[in-house]
């Protein structure tokens, strides 16, 4: 396992579950879509806002319309850097067109989860239509899933400048994400009010004949 501090479980911090509960939580996590991102290469996450409290784990997922050589890399806020894909499961940078590809593997049994301290984290995502081998001879530490980069950015940016300097083209794009302690508890949902019952309606009652005058008393025959 890393042992350096980092906000995601993953960037310093890989908690590992069993394979079976890891894949069964990430199978029922909702994807959600990220705006438009310009290129062939897309980020992921699995809700709208990319905002996570601690304990957390964050689904994040990688999509190309094309085949591309993809490096993603997670920079935390204290600047510690690490590579989140390939990975010691995902060893081929290769992303198909067309295909989804989850990190970390949900076969791994491993999961981001965010451990603290919380801040602004950096996705870096790199791609290229050839393999990038400047991230292969980068030094790193660590023998758990993912692997920290010695140097942080600086040690990735004077390799990417020399890879470019060479005639490599390699694009990138930055993506924020957000650590927090806790997610504010959501409002309680107001009860409905309660129907009023409907007005029974009463059968009509026949009218009511005024009653009779008493018949007049017939005359008695004189004798």
């Amino acid at each position: 396992m890393l042992t350096r501090k980092a906000i995601l479980a993953a960037a310093t911090f890989l908690s590992l579950f069993p394979m079976a509960p890891a894949v069964e939580a990430q199978n029922e996590r909702t994807l959600t879509e990220a705006p438009a991102q310009a290129g062939p290469v897309s980020i992921t996450f699995d809700r709208a806002e990319a905002k996570y409290a601690i304990g957390e784990v964050v689904g994040l997922f990688i999509q190309s319309t094309e085949n591309s050589y993809v490096t993603v890399l997670n920079v935390s806020p204290n600047g510690s850097v690490v590579k989140l894909f390939p990975n010691k499961y995902q060893t081929d940078a290769l992303v198909s067109a067309g295909k989804r590809v989850q990190v970390p593997d949900p076969a791994s049994g491993a999961r981001l989860q965010v451990s603290g301290p919380v801040g602004q984290e950096q996705i870096k995502v790199f791609y290229s239509s050839k393999p990038l081998t400047i991230f292969a001879d980068l030094g790193g530490s660590g023998s758990g899933m993912f692997r920290s980069i010695d140097g942080g950015m600086d040690a990735v940016s004077r390799s990417l400048e020399e890879a470019r300097s060479l005639g490599t083209k390699i694009s990138s794009k930055t993506l924020m994400l957000t650590t927090v302690d806790s997610m504010p508890a959501a409002p309680p949902v107001a009860a409905a009010p309660a129907a009023k019952p409907a007005p029974v309606e009463q059968a009509a009652k026949p009218p009511v004949e005024p009653p009779k005058p008493p018949a007049a008393a017939k005359p008695k025959p004189v004798v």
